[in-house]
């Protein structure tokens, strides 16, 4: 009987710090900056949303945390497009360089490599 009661205290302590880390998260997702409010709607659906939620929410309506996420992970990946771009470009480049001059040697390549 003990047991059940002990289970029971814990259960209340649990929604109660849960409604607490809601208020705070909800407190949050209302604040002057962004980035306040993005990582509060990041935490919240991780803490709260349930597989079965995840699942049904698939058509909804974006969160500002999901839009803001969607936006620095575009960002991200077109940076690296664009270094990986430039990065093909200058290695095009350099084996243009090589061939034009006819440099056989491993040592001289690796010095105009360098150069570049």
């Amino acid at each position: 009987d003990d047991d059940d009661n002990d289970d029971n205290d814990d259960n209340d302590k649990g929604r109660k710090t849960d409604a607490i880390v809601w208020k705070l998260l909800e407190d949050a997702e209302s604040d002057d900056e962004m980035w306040v409010r993005v990582v509060a709607g990041i935490i919240r659906n991780m803490m709260f949303q349930s597989s079965s939620e995840n699942d049904t929410n698939n058509g909804s309506e974006e969160t500002e945390a999901e839009k803001e996420l969607k936006k620095i992970t575009n960002g991200i990946l077109e940076k690296v497009k664009e270094a990986s771009s430039s990065a093909e470009s200058r290695l095009d480049e350099v084996k243009q360089t090589l061939q034009k001059h006819q440099y056989y040697d491993e040592a001289d390549q690796k010095k105009l490599m360098d150069t570049m």
